[in-house]
């Protein structure tokens, strides 16, 4: 266990929290870190005539911005890692596809995101990911 480790970061102080615990758990166990970042374009009308893209690359570059700090953080610990930045729906993407496709063992994500109402115990993202997750999870406060 802990040999490769997806670490999911939405630019939300609780998923820098998430990276933090990662590193140092990957720091630990010597594992390889699979940083993963979504632009979610789930929640995208899709409208005859009507072109998101400029709204598309908005949340890309804001993505990366957030992928850059991560990848930063990671590096200063000397860790090694790979980035995968994707578009689409969050949920399965690191819940199953992502997984799947490294091979990882560990998801270590915040347990709620950006968009989460204080209210709400765990985010719509995060709850997917406990649900249909075939590796084990571990959430940050």
């Amino acid at each position: 266990m802990f040999k490769k480790i997806i670490i999911a970061v939405d630019g939300s102080p609780v998923s820098y929290r998430a990276l933090d615990y990662g590193i140092e758990l990957a720091k630990r166990f010597d594992s390889l870190i699979e940083l993963v970042a979504v632009v979610n374009t789930n929640n995208i009308p899709v409208s005859v005539g009507v072109s998101y893209m400029p709204l598309i690359n908005d949340l890309e570059d804001q993505v990366k911005k957030h992928v850059k700090v991560a990848e930063q953080q990671i590096k200063n610990a000397e860790l090694s890692y790979n980035v995968i930045l994707e578009k689409g729906d969050p949920r399965g993407l690191i819940a199953t596809d992502v997984p799947k496709h490294t091979g990882a063992d560990t998801i270590v994500m915040g347990k709620t995101g950006r968009h989460a109402i204080k209210n709400f115990l765990i985010g719509s993202v995060t709850h997917h990911v406990i649900e249909k997750a075939q590796i084990a999870v571990l959430l940050v406060d």
